[in-house]
């Protein structure tokens, strides 16, 4: 192998391989972003249900 192959091929591996990902690594940022989604949403949906009995609050003792 030859000098410059030899640092093509050592290129390749400090660049190209840092960018490649398995199956795993995919299903596992999947299920991340799956739960802050969740997380988010029901913590929208608690923010709307406090908000509505509030109003309604303000407006029973109107």
């Amino acid at each position: 192998m030859t000098e410059e192959a030899s640092q093509h091929a050592e290129a390749v591996r400090d660049f190209v391989m840092v960018e490649l990902v398995t199956k795993s690594d995919l299903q596992a940022a999947m299920d991340t972003l799956a739960l802050r989604l969740t997380l988010r949403l029901g913590v929208m949906l608690a923010t709307g249900h406090a908000t509505t009995l509030g109003i309604l609050a303000a407006i029973i003792k109107l």
